[in-house]
């Protein structure tokens, strides 16, 4: 069996070409895999009119059987403006966020995120 051989300079290409496949299969082994998806958060959000102030009051709800202490980052775009926040939210409990808790006022068209480590991210917008 003959090896194959480069147009270049006539030289033997074949350890060049295991190489590269093995380069190629390493790439797609570790580019091509899926990383297991993270369970949705589960705290329930909902809002109501804050009493006061013009903004609003953010509503938890943890759903599940477990402790949780979420981080939130609300974002208001128009006055880039941004202010992050944690608490701790009991199985099965509710906890109201306003004024009075943090300084935002969580205005309509502003923008959360909530995070906790092993859950996948919450995005929405106050209503």
């Amino acid at each position: 069996m003959k090896t194959p051989t480069c147009l270049l300079r006539g030289r033997s290409c074949f350890c060049f070409s295991a190489l590269l496949l093995c380069l190629i299969a390493t790439i797609c082994l570790l580019g091509c895999s899926e990383q297991p998806k993270k369970p949705e958060l589960p705290v329930h959000v909902s809002f109501r009119q804050s009493v006061l102030g013009k903004g609003k009051v953010v509503i938890f709800s943890n759903t599940s059987n477990k402790l949780l202490s979420p981080v939130v980052y609300v974002e208001n775009r128009t006055l880039r403006e941004r202010y992050e926040f944690y608490f701790i939210i009991e199985p099965h409990r509710t906890v109201e966020i306003g004024v009075l808790e943090v300084p935002w006022d969580f205005l309509p068209g502003e923008y959360m995120k909530i995070s906790h480590d092993g859950y996948s991210n919450k995005y929405l917008k106050v209503p």
